[in-house]
């Protein structure tokens, strides 16, 4: 027969790892492009008979958070299932739905945190020209906008690749609003916005945290709930095992 204090125990940390996953989402509520998470568990059994609580995975919601106009042509948004891709200084490819890109000194679209922004071929976005104005249309095309307020196209090679990755087991959370995919998971193909796919892309908007602060607190109150019965479980089992060995003294 299973023991209740065991049982008792799996709650416990179930209960508290969702306490924590709360907290981490309450505090990010504020980050651009921060996906909120969740943790799914589900039931132990063994022979017919339930043996507790199992954390199966932290999984990341996929809705998409409100959108913050910045009025800086370098912040992009995506409307639609899709990710940004960035790369680090060794070539590490990540996925974010935080647009909040800026220009660095020798004209590299780039991350906060000093990324490069990928294209539609997978390679950092070429540097810009200096001394010139841009903007980012709706397919995710960097062009050049004139004195006139005309524009120049500056080729493929300046076009924003989107990522679509349709199932969040696959991802893993690197930190902030950075993903990467579980090993052996093939990179998806980073596509154009626009081409009856979806996707539009947006400039002078990054898309903020999809953290539901009500949500949070709903979700909070029950772990607090389940943590602080399972908790009584196991501090009867400790009296009573206390008076058991009292009795036997």
């Amino acid at each position: 027969m299973p023991s209740p204090v065991n049982i008792a125990l799996t709650g416990l940390r179930n209960s508290s790892r969702r306490m924590e996953t709360v907290a981490h989402n309450v505090a990010n509520s504020a980050t651009p492009g921060f996906m909120a998470q969740k943790v799914r568990s589900s039931d132990i059994a063994a022979e017919g008979s339930g043996l507790g609580v199992a954390i199966e995975a932290v999984l990341h919601s996929p809705v998409p958070g409100p959108l913050m106009p910045t009025d800086r042509w370098s912040d992009l948004a995506i409307m639609g299932d899709g990710f940004f891709a960035v790369a680090d200084e060794n070539g590490n490819i990540f996925y974010t739905r935080n647009g909040s890109f800026t220009v660095d000194e020798n004209g590299n679209l780039m991350t906060l945190n000093g990324y490069r922004v990928l294209n539609i071929s997978g390679n950092p976005v070429p540097s810009l020209p200096s001394g010139e104005n841009f903007s980012v249309n709706s397919n995710g095309e960097i062009v050049m906008v004139n004195a006139d307020g005309t524009i120049t196209p500056l080729g493929p090679d300046y076009t924003i690749g989107i990522a679509r990755i349709d199932n969040e087991d696959l991802m893993v959370s690197e930190g902030g609003t950075l993903y990467s995919l579980k090993p052996d998971v093939p990179a998806p193909e980073l596509v154009q916005a626009g081409q009856g796919n979806g996707l539009t892309v947006l400039s002078g908007f990054v898309q903020m945290s999809n953290t539901d602060i009500a949500e949070e607190m709903v979700q909070g109150i029950l772990a607090k709930t389940s943590y602080e019965a399972n908790l009584k479980v196991v501090s009867a089992s400790n009296e009573m095992t206390e008076n058991l060995l009292d009795t036997v003294g």
